[in-house]
């Protein structure tokens, strides 16, 4: 006989996450989930912990009570729903019955019935509603999530003045004289308050494979201005691009200022910048200073050649 009967030890246990009961894993679930809506590293552990004191608090709480605990409070305090509400009781917002005479308890189960019945039916108009309501607002939360941190902003040199052609491979003198331009305005007129917003803009640019290479000059360049609260400014005058190499040289003159104080005369200088032109985009692969002769006779050759692509300004 005994080795026939199995009467089970865990027949009324609660529901678990893991090794928690579910109104104790609850809190820590759902922590996760607001932190990872966060999209921030930070403010996902901010709520991992939150979420993980919660549970420990409600572990606590109820270590003494009813493994039930969180449902039988949730029943009794909280208004009559579908989440709340218990099989086998009245719902909790009727507290008083009907019909106690001379000590003898009986109840109006007509009436009580009726009532049950008129609550049921607005407690499902009401539990809709809800799940409509959440439902809603979860899709927010998850829109809203999914716009934090990836908004794009689509930067063109600033003024287009000429119509030009980009291939797979390669772009038009003409863009790429437009896109010297807006480099050298990023790289060169620059101040201590400017600096990091243009670095940033410059690096959106830049080949991935020279992205820290030219990230750590911007930055040796963004602490020399800001140690010596100076700003540097570099009025173009000639543009002379090549579409076999992309590449583009730039002469100007370069003004430089300390406090507020010009730094000597402003210097005739020459840079030249080497682009690629892969998956429909321009990138940035060097931008550098080259010697002034050497760069003029080199503009002076192109003038000369007998498609030449040079502008004078």
């Amino acid at each position: 006989m005994q080795s026939d009967t199995y009467i089970p030890r865990r027949l009324d246990d609660q529901w678990k996450l893991g090794f928690w009961d579910a109104d104790v894993a609850f809190p820590f679930v759902f922590a996760l989930f607001v932190g990872y809506l966060s999209s921030s590293k930070v403010g996902f552990a901010l709520c991992a912990s939150v979420g993980l004191f919660l549970s420990r608090w409600v572990s606590r709480t109820k270590a003494d009570k009813h493994p039930a605990f969180a449902m039988h409070w949730a029943y009794w305090a909280l208004p009559t729903n579908p989440l709340t509400g218990l099989r086998a009781t009245p719902p909790s917002h009727l507290r008083r019955m009907v019909g106690l005479t001379c000590g003898t308890r009986t109840m109006d189960f007509e009436r009580h019935q009726n009532d049950l019945r008129v609550q049921r039916k607005a407690n499902r108009t009401l539990g809709a509603i809800v799940a409509l309501l959440s439902l809603c607002q979860l899709l927010s939360l998850g829109v809203i999530a999914g716009m934090v941190g990836s908004e794009r902003t689509i930067i063109v040199p600033p003024s287009i003045d000429k119509t030009f052609w980009v291939t797979r491979d390669k772009a038009s003198t003409e863009y790429l004289e437009q896109m010297a331009g807006f480099m050298t305005w990023l790289v060169l007129d620059v101040s201590p308050s400017t600096i990091d917003w243009k670095r940033n803009v410059l690096l959106n640019y830049v080949a991935p494979d020279r992205h820290a290479a030219m990230k750590t000059q911007m930055d040796l360049e963004a602490d020399r201005l800001r140690s010596n609260n100076a700003s540097t400014s570099f009025l173009i005058q000639q543009l002379t691009a090549n579409d076999k190499d992309q590449s583009v040289l730039v002469i100007g003159r370069l003004r430089r200022q300390i406090n507020g104080s010009d730094v000597g005369e402003p210097e005739t200088r020459a840079y030249q910048t080497q682009f690629e032109y892969t998956g429909g985009r321009v990138h940035v692969r060097t931008f550098k200073e080259v010697p002034y002769g050497q760069a003029s006779q080199a503009h002076q050759t192109r003038l000369g050649a007998a498609d030449p692509r040079a502008v004078v300004r």
